[in-house]
């Protein structure tokens, strides 16, 4: 039977009971309770309602009034536990995924997995929503929102459903190989964080895989692509010292999220160096979080010091927000219009300057920490070799390959061909000898 409203008034101090007007053992229980929309993939406020009635008759007002808020706070309770759960035991998705993340230093790298998450895997709400983000991802997290499962208590989930996501965005959504990855790169490190603080007793997405083809860039050309877009840049930003920097820093083999949040306390002049610190956050860090430090090259260094700026925050910054750019989509595309490399991207420069550097004899470890790798082994997904060139060597630098000519093959020496001559007229001896 429904209850109406009309009949209850407030009790004082008591906002979420009402006691009825005429019967004083009757009692309305009401409450909201931030909760998950499955159909609109977010969060919002429900209410939720109950009729008490107090058994005994012989009670005063003041007694049912003390026996309802007790059934009130069970009644809550429960209800908390069977739509979201609580902490440690009924935890769900996404308070462990906001958990997890404190705990996370601040890098490029995390703010990408917190937009991942709440794209594909469920709501955190510490995605930075911008109306760029809305734009590019309403139609996609509508499609999303049916398989997500940040939602669920942690205990409840099992490797079929985070099986399903993975599969949905391969056979359904027609995503990479690469792409679906992601998703147990992002949860394998979460839940085995829910195993070490107890929360869980298992990891469903220990066992899971996904094969991934070889996503290895391969670079022809090298070096001619490592002066078209040397030239390339010095040309086009030859009056923006700004642009000018930013890019060349490409070429010392920086990732992008590396270049935008480097600061100019980072930047050593009278040295001539740079570093990129530990994670953490507004700081420039690395993939491995590991402070680093880089020489700076004369060439961007000069451009560095072009650039008017007052030297404090964020060297690649917003003249307006001050913030780091959060863009660099309209640069790139002068710079492959200009040179006519049009399939470029800055995260090929690292593909670019290995290759070139290898195809002119700088052996593989050197280039490995020109990456910044902690595995030397890492090289070999940017590295891309030439047969008809792994055998030149000599170029020892970067700077070199600008004025790299091909080598010629040297001639013998007049010494040489004597000795070659003395050492065939011995052969024939020998033979001569022999018969």
């Amino acid at each position: 039977m429904a209850i109406k409203s009309d009949d209850y008034k407030s009790i004082p101090k008591n906002a979420n009971i009402k006691i009825h007007k005429k019967d004083i053992r009757k009692f309305w229980f009401r409450f909201k309770l931030k909760v998950w929309d499955i159909h609109k993939g977010e969060y919002r406020y429900k209410q939720f309602s109950k009729s008490y009635k107090v058994k005994a008759t012989n009670h005063s007002r003041a007694d049912n009034i003390k026996e309802a808020q007790l059934n009130f706070l069970k009644f809550k309770e429960e209800t908390e536990k069977k739509v979201n759960g609580s902490h440690d035991e009924n935890m769900t998705l996404d308070e462990l995924f906001i958990q997890y993340m404190e705990t996370q230093p601040f890098s490029d790298g995390n703010e990408k997995k917190k937009k991942n998450y709440d794209l594909r895997i469920g709501n955190s709400g510490l995605t930075k929503s911008s109306k760029e983000n809305i734009a590019r991802h309403k139609t996609l997290r509508e499609q999303y929102n049916k398989y997500k499962i940040g939602h669920l208590p942690i205990k409840d989930i099992i490797p079929h459903q985070i099986s399903t996501i993975i599969s949905k965005m391969k056979e359904e959504f027609h995503l990479a190989d690469k792409t679906c990855k992601g998703v147990l790169e992002l949860l394998n490190p979460v839940f085995k964080f829910a195993l070490a603080n107890r929360y869980l007793v298992i990891n469903p997405a220990e066992y899971l895989t996904v094969k991934v083809a070889s996503q290895k860039i391969i670079i022809r050309n090298p070096t001619e692509k490592f002066n078209c877009l040397y030239n390339g840049i010095n040309e086009l930003w030859k009056d923006d010292p700004f642009y000018r920097a930013f890019f060349l820093f490409g070429f010392t083999g920086r990732r992008r999220g590396e270049v935008l949040y480097l600061k100019w306390e980072n930047v050593d002049f009278k040295n001539n160096c740079y570093w990129i610190e530990q994670g953490s956050k507004n700081t420039s860090s690395t993939k491995n979080n590991d402070k680093q430090q880089f020489p700076l090259p004369p060439i961007i260094k000069e451009a560095l010091e072009q650039i008017l700026d007052d030297r404090t925050g964020y060297v690649f910054k917003s003249p307006i927000t001050r913030k780091p750019l959060t863009g660099i989509d309209r640069p790139t595309n002068n710079l492959k219009k200009f040179t006519g490399m049009h399939d470029f991207t800055f995260r090929q420069f690292r593909n670019i300057v290995v290759s070139a550097n290898a195809e002119n004899g700088v052996d593989s470890i050197i280039l490995s920490g020109l990456l910044g790798h902690k595995d030397v082994h890492t090289i070999n997904k940017y590295l891309s070799l030439s047969t008809m060139s792994s055998g030149q060597v000599g170029i020892e630098s970067m700077g070199k390959i600008l004025d790299a000519e091909i080598l010629e093959e040297k001639e013998p020496t007049v010494e040489e061909l004597k000795k070659q001559m003395e050492e065939l007229q011995n052969k024939i001896n020998n033979l001569t000898d022999k018969k």
